[in-house]
């Protein structure tokens, strides 16, 4: 799937989308994409990193080529260290201050703050981890750009990118349907599990 393939999909879906700009209508599908992203679990992707001795906080970069997936991370769900080859999950805790707060160890827990992920006891050593990042991919911006997200989740983004197109269209009542439509596509989905 492709930019040209929703946007052709747009035309032959919203029957007065050829009065809108090209541009407007990638917004549209843009905009549907990014929602999608967020509401399910269609761009969870692993980011390798790894801490730095002595440091505690790392903001989240403002763009990450993970495994899978480059754009920006939102939210970080899980993530693990590696001591040797033995990989080890970190519990996720609430925001916290913890005692003894220049101790320094392998980290035993985590949390994220204003798109910064915190480790206690502050880190020992450059410790490899992977981070399981719900990414937000970058947009589509030329026709041949081919779509990152996955396949299974393309029909809503299609019913999403309809139903803004309808709505910035003027026509209430087809947005209403593809709206109607999307949450049924929607409901299908893998769904956030936080």
């Amino acid at each position: 799937m492709t930019l040209q393939d929703y946007y052709n999909a747009i035309l032959a879906d919203v029957p007065t989308a050829a009065t809108l700009t090209t541009s407007s209508i990638y917004d549209a599908i843009n905009k549907a994409r990014r929602s999608v992203a967020a509401e399910t679990d269609a761009t969870l992707d692993l980011y390798s990193f790894t801490l730095t001795a002595g440091t505690w906080n790392y903001p989240f970069p403002a763009s990450v080529t993970a495994s899978v997936l480059t754009g920006q991370i939102v939210a970080v769900r899980k993530i693990w260290y590696y001591l040797g080859t033995v990989r080890n999950q970190i519990p996720k805790e609430l925001i916290g201050s913890y005692s003894m707060s220049n101790f320094q160890s392998w980290p035993v827990k985590w949390w994220t703050q204003q798109n910064k992920v915190y480790y206690w006891p502050i880190p020992a050593q450059a410790y490899p981890t992977e981070w399981l990042c719900q990414i937000l991919p970058a947009n589509l911006v030329n026709p041949g750009d081919a779509e990152v997200i996955p396949y299974q989740y393309t029909d809503a983004i299609e019913a999403l990118a309809c139903r803004y197109t309808a709505l910035k269209d003027g026509n209430a009542q087809l947005a209403g349907g593809f709206g109607q439509l999307y949450m049924e596509l929607l409901g299908k989905l893998p769904r956030r599990s936080m």
